[in-house]
Formats: structure tokens, sequence, C-alpha cells
């Protein structure tokens, strides 16, 4: 029987049921790196990382992805692995070609999945929405690091990847998609809440937050304090003052402190925290 999901073109399903056929990237040693130095210029000028992993499947149409320091070609059944603070890029870089990008991103139990279409050099949502049920995939990529050898790890990534491929196959149809319902806006600031609690905010910004959300900062900032009653960067430092108290109280060091919650600098933390030492 011919499997179909109104979230995805024929085509798109295709690339999804055949991993077999995927070329997964995962770092610099990607067997298809090329030289773009204003790819690489525009890189450097827009660093982007952040704390929650992320899968990029391409499925549609061709062009280049930064990876760290490596670029690498794309096409469809291209598979990127980034995990936390991995860099790459955080939009189009310069003059890409049309394509259809499927987003994968894990944070706290949840992962989410949102479609990217490029378009004359811009990124466009085209529908985005939580994945229910996605605790395998996140314990999966939990359970990478520590994998007896890089094959093994890679494997069980790849693996992840196919859980939440099947997952959206199977309830893409059924569940709130990214448009302006209020049950998907609210589950969508559960899952950032989560992830927010799980990092206490490393790495994590409005911009950051609203590009996993999949809405424009302005319309993100809105949804988390209508559904929260505070600002993204008030939940932040909400979510960092309770794991320096637990730190704290476990005899932890203001340096260590600081680099668990992301700070530059010991002394930065300790203006940060001083204030709302109660």
């Amino acid at each position: 029987m011919k499997l179909e999901c109104d979230l995805l073109r024929a085509n798109e399903i295709e690339v999804l049921l055949h991993p077999e056929r995927w070329t997964c990237v995962f770092g610099a040693d990607a067997r298809e790196l090329i030289r773009d130095e204003r790819h690489a210029r525009w890189l450097r000028e827009n660093p982007h990382s952040h704390a929650h992993p992320e899968i990029l499947l391409v499925v549609g149409g061709k062009g280049h992805h930064a990876h760290g320091d490596a670029i690498c070609s794309y096409r469809p059944g291209s598979a990127f692995f980034f995990g936390p603070f991995d860099v790459h890029d955080a939009e189009p870089a310069p003059d890409l070609p049309d394509a259809r990008q499927l987003w994968f991103a894990l944070h706290g139990s949840r992962a989410t999945a949102r479609m990217i279409e490029v378009r004359e050099g811009v990124w466009r949502r085209d529908w985005a929405l939580v994945l229910p049920a996605a605790q395998d995939a996140v314990s999966q990529w939990g359970r990478a690091p520590d994998a007896g050898s890089e094959s093994l790890r890679r494997l069980r990534l790849r693996a992840v990847a196919q859980l939440l491929v099947a997952t959206l196959l199977e309830v893409g149809d059924d569940v709130a998609r990214g448009g302006d319902s209020r049950a998907f806006q609210q589950a969508v600031v559960s899952a950032i809440c989560e992830h927010i609690e799980e990092t206490a905010g490393r790495g994590d910004d409005l911009a950051s937050l609203a590009r996993l959300a999949g809405y424009s900062k302005y319309h993100f900032a809105r949804l988390f304090k209508r559904e929260t009653g505070m600002t993204v960067l008030e939940y932040i430092d909400t979510c960092r003052l309770t794991r320096t108290r637990e730190m704290i109280a476990a005899g932890h060091t203001y340096a260590e402190i600081a680099e668990a919650l992301g700070f530059s600098a010991p002394q930065s933390f300790s203006r940060w925290y001083q204030p709302r030492r109660r």
C-alpha cells in the first residue's frame, strides 16, 4: 500500500523511506566537502550554535550547509547530525539554490519537526509540529556518546533519525500542525520550557529558541509571555537561579557554576548572581 502523508510530498516520502540511501554527515570527515570562501566568510560572521541536538534531512533540492568549519554539499537524502554546541548555518548562506529541509530538534524528553523551504535565499517555515512519544529517540541520542566506538555512535545516531522519521510518518496527519492553533502553540511553548529547564539556559537566547520553535522572534516572544506569564529572559533566569542553588548546595565553586551555565567567566556569573541572592 502506498504511504501518504499530508505534510510531505510523494518524492519526499520516498527519500525518507530509504535510510540505506542517505548520505550521513557527522562533521569534517564528510565525503563531500567543498571550498566556498564566501560561505566560509559568512559563517565566521554569523556563527550559530545551541544546547540542543538537531538533525537536518534534505528532502528536495541541492546546495550546501556548514558543519563546524566544514562546508558540505547536499542533495535529497543528505542527513546532517548536529550535537550540542556544534556550529552550523542558522539561515541560508548567500546564493544558495532552492531546497526543502526537514529539521528535527531534540529537547528535554520531546522532539519537534519542521519543514523549511529555502527559496530565493530565504528560509521559510512550511510547517512545524511537536512529535509525540519521542522519548525513545531522545534516549538513543543520549546514549550515543557512550557507544564503544565511533562506528557504534554513528549507528545509534542514524537510528535516532529513523525513529523520528517513522514517528513523523505515523502521526504527521493526526497531530496539530504549525499554524495558529492554540493547542500547537501551547505544545511548542511547553517543549521549549522543558528544554530551558534541562539546559538552564546555557547557549539559549530569544533568537535561538524562536528558531527552535519555528517562529519569528517577535511572534515567539509574544506566545511565550502569553503561555507562561514570563518573558523568555525571565524564564531563563528563573531556571538558572534554580540550577545555581542546586549546585551551590552540592558544593560547586562559582567557576564550575559559571561553566555549567554558559557564562564567559566566574566574574560574569557573580555579577548576574549577586542581585538575585536571597
